[in-house]
């Protein structure tokens, strides 16, 4: 993992770095594939200070459902830091507070959870569901258990946005 994982960073930062103001358009699949832990859940408590250079955030991710990775605990600290004197591209996961999202984390030396990549937070809205399913469905390989899980998880959420349109 410690190999797959190197890789995938090395190709994030290369990409990152070659790209002015934008995070690079990695495929979900990578994403997914660099993932530690797969929730449900929702964000809160968010903060951020600056500390020296930075500006650093921390908030609490509440765990509805774990869809791969270790089971986890009902509540997870997600951190993230971001240079002071760059506006972009920011992590900037604190947008997401209160919006239950699927949430593909990368776990820290520290024991918290990174989700800076903005294909790491999939808001369960119809339109964000879609997108995600469309996706991870047209270049999928059907061995890849991670993915497998995630698109079902996705075909459910999906389901039950349809059933709450139709009440309303």
């Amino acid at each position: 993992m410690a190999v797959k994982s190197f890789g995938v960073t090395t190709a994030l930062l290369a990409l990152a770095a070659s790209s002015i103001a934008e995070w690079a358009n990695l495929p979900l699949a990578t994403v997914v594939a660099d993932t530690d832990l797969a929730i449900v859940g929702t964000l809160s408590d968010v903060a951020e200070v600056p500390q020296g250079d930075l500006d650093v955030g921390r908030a609490t991710l509440t765990v509805e459902k774990t869809i791969f990775g270790s089971e986890a605990t009902r509540k997870l600290s997600l951190t993230w830091a971001n240079e002071r004197d760059v506006d972009c591209p920011r992590a900037e996961p604190w947008r997401h507070r209160g919006v239950r999202a699927i949430w593909l984390l990368r776990l820290k030396r520290d024991g918290t959870y990174d989700a800076s990549y903005p294909k790491r937070t999939i808001p369960l809205s119809a339109s964000s569901v879609a997108r995600a399913l469309q996706e991870l469905q047209k270049g999928r390989d059907a061995n890849d258990e991670r993915v497998a899980e995630l698109v079902a998880t996705l075909k459910v959420e999906a389901s039950l946005l349809k059933e709450r349109a139709v009440e309303r």
